[in-house]
């Protein structure tokens, strides 16, 4: 496929508001200061909070942010783009999407082939969707996730991606550190959020991607472990497992 000459978007990231270690502000900062993107979103677990937050203080940086969250839904994440307000966790993969889509957001399966249920308890903060993101309704599927050891998962879903081909395919770091953040990318025609929009509409959206340096994967690697002996919160307040609880609870 030949690249196109386009903008480029990280359209995956996270922050302290919900399991991401830079803050906001740090975010940003990182992402002038060291990569070219012309656009981000802002995609914490369950929460807008950090991608309004983002967007108050857009006018400061040179890229245009979209308000975003990662949305734990019943059968696994889905991102929700171009969001007006919060999109509640526990429902259906469709009920999901339908619910973004009524408030005319995009939504997209994040790291559709991978669940990490031994590094969380089996609480999985990072559950995929699997092939049952074939008939929610999604408008693209990230073919590409820069979180180390994705490999397999990555391969799995460009397959898939190849085998349905009616979805926009892009890439995104899923940044949990700053030194992530544009590591994959989402190329797109255009600069603008506007710009972007269209291409994942029209499916014209390509993925991709650059190394870590070594320095970074240490990184990454320290940020792991001290979640691990801190228990991963994480799994609990933000897996599908938790959701389940939470659920059984209130019934």
């Amino acid at each position: 496929m030949t690249q196109i000459s386009s903008g480029r978007a990280d359209l995956h990231l996270h922050t302290t508001h919900s399991d991401g270690q830079p803050t906001v502000r740090e975010l940003m900062d990182h992402i002038r200061d060291n990569t070219e993107l012309d656009l981000i979103a802002i995609t914490d677990h369950d929460t807008i909070n950090g991608a309004l937050e983002a967007a108050v203080m857009a006018g400061d940086y040179p890229f245009e942010v979209v308000i975003g969250e990662e949305v734990t839904s019943l059968d696994g994440h889905v991102v929700g783009l171009f969001l007006q307000e919060r999109v509640s966790p526990g429902q259906t993969v469709e009920e999901t999407v339908e619910r973004i889509h009524e408030q005319g957001g995009l939504a997209f399966a994040p790291h559709p082939f991978f669940k990490n249920g031994f590094f969380s308890n089996k609480g999985y903060t990072m559950v995929g969707l699997g092939e049952r993101l074939k008939d929610a309704g999604m408008d693209g599927i990230e073919v590409i996730n820069s979180t180390p050891a994705l490999r397999w998962a990555n391969e799995r879903a460009q397959q898939f991606a190849e085998k349905v081909g009616c979805l926009a395919r892009m890439a995104n770091s899923d940044a949990h550190i700053r030194q992530a953040a544009g590591k994959s990318y989402t190329l797109f025609p255009g600069k603008t959020a506007a710009d972007l929009r269209a291409a994942i509409v029209g499916r014209t959206t390509q993925a991709g991607a650059q190394r870590y340096a070594l320095g970074e994967l240490m990184t990454y690697l320290d940020f792991w472990l001290r979640n691990m002996k801190m228990g991963v919160p994480a799994s609990r307040k933000y897996g599908v497992a938790a959701v389940n609880r939470q659920r059984a609870a209130l019934s």
